[in-house]
């Protein structure tokens, strides 16, 4: 069952408090600069005119770098609330051809729920999808398939960020096996039926899932189109 979509939040520090933190770094450099400048000999004046004219490239440079700071913490506040959340890895293998559908703000996640945005697929889909794919094989077999992703996630986890590498743990062999397995076996179970019934199937199944009742309408062809690529239709 797929996890529930944590609120993105914006993590990042304020200004207030990093510009000056930044800044303060940048002065302690030059500080250390100029005492080696006055031991060569420089007059102090001419040290002291140059450091006057730096000053608003070191405010621009500290505010530069309190951005881009606060841009990859958020990044990783963020990443860190999914997998605090996640359970389901083998579920999020099976998701991955789907996942650059998928919105990456809670903006369009939002919009997504009231109205179709071109391209994208709401996350309420993932929960119906995986509960789809997995019906497709028996329920032991299955547990072992979780077992095995959720050990394998441990084999990718960063150890300076603690975080796991998705794309690694999907490329990796036998992720890549019981995928194909279990993608294989949904096709088998619906090859006899027709191509519309298949998607009235699968999206009956979605529909009736936990997270699908988020949304306030229902799916159009276009998003239908994306999920039936992705999982219907026998990849070559």
């Amino acid at each position: 069952m797929a996890t529930a979509v944590p609120p993105e939040q914006d993590e990042s520090l304020p200004k207030a408090l990093t510009v000056p933190f930044f800044s303060q770094g940048f002065k302690e450099v030059i500080t250390s600069f100029v005492q080696k400048l006055l031991k060569a000999g420089v007059p102090r004046n001419q040290i002291n005119s140059a450091l006057a004219e730096m000053m608003p490239e070191i405010q621009r440079v500290a505010s530069t770098a309190t951005t881009a700071f606060n841009e990859r913490m958020t990044k990783y506040l963020q990443r860190r609330k999914w997998e605090e959340v996640r359970h389901d890895y083998l579920g999020r293998a099976l998701l991955f051809d789907i996942e650059g559908h998928f919105p990456k703000d809670e903006e369009t996640s939002e919009r997504l729920l009231v109205e179709p945005v071109d391209g994208f697929v709401p996350r309420q889909v993932a929960e119906g999808i995986i509960m789809a794919l997995k019906q497709a094989h028996g329920t032991e077999l299955i547990h072992q398939y979780e077992d095995l992703c959720d050990r394998k996630k441990e084999a990718y986890r960063n150890e300076v960020t603690r975080l796991i590498d998705v794309g690694a743990l999907v490329a990796d062999a036998e992720v890549r096996s019981l995928v194909k397995d279990i993608t294989t076996r949904f096709r088998l179970l619906l090859h006899k039926k027709t191509e519309l019934e298949q998607r009235k199937w699968l999206l009956n199944i979605i529909s009736r899932s936990r997270s699908f009742m988020e949304m306030k309408r229902d799916l159009t062809a276009q998003e239908v189109n994306i999920i039936a690529d992705a999982f219907l239709r026998k990849k070559l």
